[in-house]
């Protein structure tokens, strides 16, 4: 009997802060395919968009044509930790791609978070990060930049999740903002 890998899934803080009023967060899940990795499988790749004057959602500044790392929208935003846990991984990125430029051999940034249900997840085309393998991280507090390196070719977050060897199905809490505003209160 085949698993059902559509059956689990994980809810998690949106990963990437889209400031202002335009901004909105693009999302896109990966195909499952078994010779993926685990953090490959079912995992959502994240970008900031701006909804321009004529209702058109634009990755990248208009005119800019995207080259520049700079020019992109979610290049060096917020990156927020995905639920209360703690930072089980952590990998530092070695080199910074052009836009369009994918470097395979390179090493990404990445964090890995594990909570209390031992669900892991990861976190990958990172850099400024923050945090420290063994810290304890809060949902929604800020971890890293959002980054373009490792198998990239533009400026996004990564998102995978598994328990066991299981791949998890993402869903973003569109109203983790309110549902834990306080929440360092209680600690």
């Amino acid at each position: 009997m085949a698993v059902d890998t559509l059956a689990s899934t994980v809810l998690i803080h949106p990963p990437v802060a889209a400031p202002g009023e335009r901004s909105v967060l693009f999302t896109r899940e990966h195909t499952y395919r078994p010779n993926y990795t685990r953090g490959d499988q079912l995992a959502r790749d994240f970008i900031v968009m701006t909804i321009g004057k004529d209702g058109i959602m634009r990755p990248f500044k208009p005119g800019s044509e995207g080259k520049r790392n700079e020019d992109w929208f979610t290049w060096r935003n917020d990156v927020l930790a995905p639920y209360s846990g703690t930072v089980a991984h952590v990998q530092q990125h070695d080199s910074t791609n052009q836009p369009g430029r994918l470097n395979s051999a390179a090493q990404h940034g990445q964090i890995q978070f594990k909570n209390e249900e031992d669900v892991v997840v990861s976190y990958v085309h990172l850099r400024e990060i923050k945090v420290k393998e063994g810290q304890r991280v809060k949902v929604g507090e800020v971890v890293a930049k959002a980054g373009n390196n490792g198998s990239s070719i533009a400026p996004h977050v990564h998102v995978g999740a598994w328990k066991d060897n299981m791949p998890l199905q993402i869903q973003v809490d569109l109203y983790a903002k309110e549902r834990y505003s306080g929440e360092e209160d209680k600690e």
